[in-house]
């Protein structure tokens, strides 16, 4: 595409397509929503909210998992007097029990997404 003028770049204002001309309005792109449409797009995004809010539990079990038994790793290298070894173990083991569980929770949440998602489009 050719700029219109000099100094302008592409994607700019001024180097518009002038075939195409101005975008329709949006009333014309959407028709307007029946209230059963937009209780239906209202629960629709509450269950995504939902599941956002269940996976980002997750993660957080995930890391916490590991800062936890990384601390308590640490805390007893210190009282044993030891470094690293127990800051490692619990890491380790952290991870492990984190992955675990972050692998059962997920699966858990995608069997309920899945069964949400059936009964919502079942009432359709």
């Amino acid at each position: 595409m050719k700029p219109s003028h000099p100094q302008s770049a592409p994607g700019d204002p001024d180097d518009r397509n002038p075939d195409l001309g101005e975008p329709p309005p949006f009333e014309t792109l959407a028709p307007p929503a029946t209230p059963q449409e937009r209780r239906a797009r209202e629960q629709d995004l509450d269950a995504m909210r939902s599941n956002l809010a269940r996976l980002s539990g997750i993660g957080m079990d995930f890391i916490a998992a590991i800062l936890a038994l990384g601390f308590l790793g640490w805390l007893i290298d210190r009282w044993q007097g030891v470094s690293p070894v127990f800051l490692l173990v619990g890491i380790g083991i952290g991870l492990v029990y984190g992955t675990i569980r972050f692998i059962r929770d997920a699966l858990k949440a995608n069997r309920q997404a899945i069964e949400d998602s059936r009964r919502r489009h079942s009432r359709h």
